[in-house]
């Protein structure tokens, strides 16, 4: 548990003599309450993600896989998290499939060799660890740094780590998607994050891919519109036709490619179990949904200064047109455009004093030739 240990010697330095406190920020008890319960937040590998993606092999029955088990039938054909949870056994390595590495058909794997090189001894090595040794579920432990900001000190496999750490990691106390059978709340949620992840992606589509700047309401209907396409992506993610869609046919470029996979297999899962169920009071996911905010700095200095038109920019209120999300970026951006324009014309068209000065040397050179 975080406490505020004012002679904690790690606070302390020593100039000239003299012991001073050398913390920028003191965190104050709303900010050790807030590090207390991130530190109280229980993880879990994401064990669907992990089969979807990884060769998983056991120590038993000479390293066979859990592809290998099924094929014998010795495991079922559930999802990862069901069939890892029912093996009961120890994994001892933990590999890309094929289908992500160079060779063979890939001339270019999603993993290159310096990935699979910094996986290998850090990120699948601690997720190892974990599932055999941890029953699946660990913590982070955080800190305040100078500006009053929180973060894990691990950064691995945390909500602030890489795409591949991000993409492994689900809280295990999972919620349910709803208070009641007919609210909508958590799988409309569910599906503003998906269409922000699938954004620019060509696909097959109704009515195109989907697009930056929509309103929630239209980001949820464009994923109820393509919902059969976007769960077949999550049953299958490596067949040839996906991969190239998913952009996991070439070396990992994009900073949310495992991510969207992850989202893509949960929202496969949520939908059946809804299909089973029919009430999403009793669906759960413990699945993390992103939610970036519209520039915060400006968003609280339109409110310090109750600026109206700034604040739509931010979105901190509507916009005057329905369906309009505001864009501080652009709007910078095209009053920038606009303004090397203007300045480029004005170095471009000769001023008065311009047009003087070039009269005037025309003369003194007439002069000049006549004597």
């Amino acid at each position: 548990m975080y406490k505020d240990r004012d002679e904690f010697e790690g606070f302390k330095v020593d100039i000239g003599g003299v012991k001073t406190d050398s913390r920028r920020c003191r965190p104050d008890k709303a900010t050790a309450r807030a590090l207390n319960t991130l530190q109280s937040v229980q993880w879990e590998i994401n064990l669907d993600l992990l089969e979807k993606l990884f060769d998983i092999q056991f120590d038993e029955d000479e390293g066979a896989t859990l592809e290998q088990l099924r094929d014998r039938g010795e495991v079922g054909q559930g999802r990862g998290v069901e069939s890892l949870k029912k093996i009961r056994r120890y994994i001892h390595n933990i590999t890309p499939k094929k289908e992500l590495l160079s060779g063979g058909n890939n001339e270019q794997g999603f993993f290159d060799n310096e990935s699979l090189e910094e996986m290998s001894v850090s990120t699948l090595d601690w997720v190892k660890k974990i599932v055999n040794h941890n029953a699946n579920v660990f913590w982070h432990a955080w800190y305040c740094d100078f500006r009053g900001r929180l973060y894990p000190r691990c950064t691995g496999l945390s909500p602030v780590g890489g795409d591949l750490s991000k993409s492994l990691i689900r809280f295990k106390k999972w919620k349910s998607m709803g208070k009641y059978a007919g609210d909508k709340r958590g799988i409309n949620w569910f599906m503003r994050h998906l269409h922000n992840l699938m954004q620019g992606l060509e696909g097959p589509w109704q009515n195109g891919p989907a697009e930056k700047g929509l309103s929630f309401e239209a980001r949820q209907e464009w994923v109820e519109a393509n919902q059969e396409a976007l769960r077949e992506m999550g049953r299958n993610p490596l067949s040839e036709e996906n991969k190239k869609r998913l952009g996991l046919h070439e070396v990992k470029a994009g900073k949310e490619d495992l991510q969207r996979i992850a989202t893509l297999i949960e929202f496969d899962r949520i939908m059946e179990e809804y299909g089973e169920e029919g009430d999403w009071s009793l669906v759960k996911s413990g699945l993390p949904i992103n939610l970036d905010g519209s520039c915060n700095g400006y968003q609280h200095i339109s409110t310090l200064l109750r600026n109206p038109d700034l604040a739509r920019s931010v979105n901190v209120i509507p916009s005057e047109q329905e369906g309009v999300i505001g864009d501080l970026y652009s709007k910078v951006a095209k009053a920038a455009k606009e303004t090397e324009e203007a300045n480029q014309g004005r170095e471009e068209r000769p001023t008065e004093g311009d047009e003087q000065r070039r009269d005037e040397g025309e003369r003194q050179d007439c002069q000049h030739e006549e004597s």
